[in-house]
């Protein structure tokens, strides 16, 4: 959350709408993923990047192993399941976060 803050100046309405949005495209983008289709690279590369974006990067680094795998043609149930488990990790952060005080 220290990553984002400057990204949306402090603005905990701008910051909710982000980390709404993440959390729907990466749950989308998981489950697509999971059922690796051709486009499979693409979809990990995008993933990689919103994660960035907000600071989760164990989902990033999670989703660049699966990204250069797929490129290779390289088995990649053992990077699926960590990038689960990353992002199971990250959502519950943002849960969290989200949550009323």
């Amino acid at each position: 959350l220290d990553h984002l803050a400057p990204a949306t100046l402090g603005e905990i309405e701008v910051e909710r709408e982000v980390l709404t949005l993440f959390a729907r495209q990466a749950g989308e983008l998981l489950g697509r993923l999971e059922g690796l289709p051709p486009e499979g690279a693409l979809l990990a590369h995008t993933l990689k990047g919103s994660a960035r974006g907000i600071g989760a990067f164990a989902v990033a680094d999670a989703a660049d192993q699966l990204e250069r795998r797929l490129r290779r043609g390289l088995p990649v149930a053992a990077e699926v399941a960590m990038l689960r488990q990353a992002l199971d990790a990250a959502l519950a952060a943002v849960a969290e976060r989200l949550s009323p005080r």
